[in-house]
């Protein structure tokens, strides 16, 4: 398995990911008193989610206690602790992190944090991954292709043998396959951003990958259960670039207010992840200030007034007029 050598500092690109469960009551307790729903990415489940959904075995999972405020003072604890373990994140937290070590079904028990006595248990079913799915299933058409020294992620949906949705993390291990090395390409999984990233508390599965150098293969994630699922992975560099498409925002720019670009790369018909620009305007001098990044872009006018943007890549450019109305 490919060793991190950093942890992706916002790799996750602050991706609010939010699953099925949108629109639904959470889900009870045996005794009614406790109301719990799966986490979704830093929203939560302000939404409404439940607890319906099985875990995902061998991962980790987060549970929201959604009335945790009309609650007395609560610990949790496993009833099989042998085959998952639950603890709240801190004590004054809503969320129950669960880690499951196989297939079955296991309880979170609440209790009194002053008498110790039981108030509540629910049900968690923990099931072995029987299909690993993109997240995005028109994520690439060849290969995921990256350009050096960039980074992105790609989302899994994990499903057992009844198409039930998995939630958690964790339950995939990594490796690079054909002729890419650690040397070309870094991998760090869901539970390793989890450890620094403040999105911590996602029940999506992941895969961060930072580029590091030109090359072809593979990555293959796998489960415990032996599914797997095979992505074909490319590394470019600005050689590779063929066209490059700069937008930006829907809403039209406004004097005082930052205005966004971004810039997509291909090469052939394949997007390319992450791609570097050399931004440049036009008038460089015309009162709109340009703060370039990779391959994002802003744009601030104190003025009516309208340029060019360019990303250049390579010998290839993308250009976009703006104009900045009072």
């Amino acid at each position: 398995m490919a060793i991190a050598r950093s942890l992706l500092a916002g790799a996750l690109g602050g991706a609010l990911l939010l699953t099925s469960c949108i629109g639904t009551r959470p889900s009870r307790g045996e005794e009614g008193e406790v109301e719990v729903a799966w986490a979704s990415g830093v929203l939560g489940c302000i939404f409404g989610c439940n607890a319906d959904e099985p875990m995902v075995a061998g991962g980790r999972a987060y549970l929201m206690v959604t009335n945790d405020e009309e609650l007395p003072a609560f610990t949790v604890e496993s009833d099989t602790p042998s085959l998952m373990s639950a603890t709240r994140a801190d004590e004054e937290s809503s969320t129950v992190i669960l880690e499951a070590s196989g297939s079955g079904r296991a309880k979170v028990v609440f209790r009194d944090a002053g008498s110790g006595e039981v108030f509540d248990r629910f049900l968690i079913y923990i099931h072995d991954v029987d299909r690993i799915e993109l997240q995005d299933d028109e994520l690439f058409r060849d290969a995921f292709t990256l350009m050096v020294g960039g980074d992105a992620t790609i989302y899994f949906d994990l499903r057992d043998t009844k198409d039930h949705y998995l939630q958690g993390i964790g339950g995939l291990t990594y490796e690079l396959s054909g002729a890419i090395t650690e040397d070309q390409l870094t991998l760090v999984d869901a539970i390793a951003e989890a450890l620094v990233d403040i999105l911590a508390g996602s029940n999506n599965e992941s895969v961060a990958i930072e580029a590091l150098g030109v090359g072809e293969g593979a990555v293959v994630a796998s489960a415990p259960s032996g599914a797997s699922r095979t992505i074909p992975v490319r590394v470019v560099d600005a050689a590779a670039i063929t066209r490059v498409e700069v937008f930006g925002e829907s809403e039209p720019a406004k004097v005082g207010s930052p205005y966004s670009l971004n810039a997509d790369a291909f090469a052939g018909d394949e997007e390319v992840r992450s791609p570097e620009c050399a931004w440049s305007i036009v008038p460089a001098d015309g009162g709109v200030e340009l703060r370039p990044g990779r391959s994002t872009a802003t744009l601030e006018a104190a003025a009516p007034t309208s340029a060019t943007v360019t990303c250049t890549i390579g010998g290839v450019s993308g250009s976009l007029e703006v104009e900045f109305g009072a």
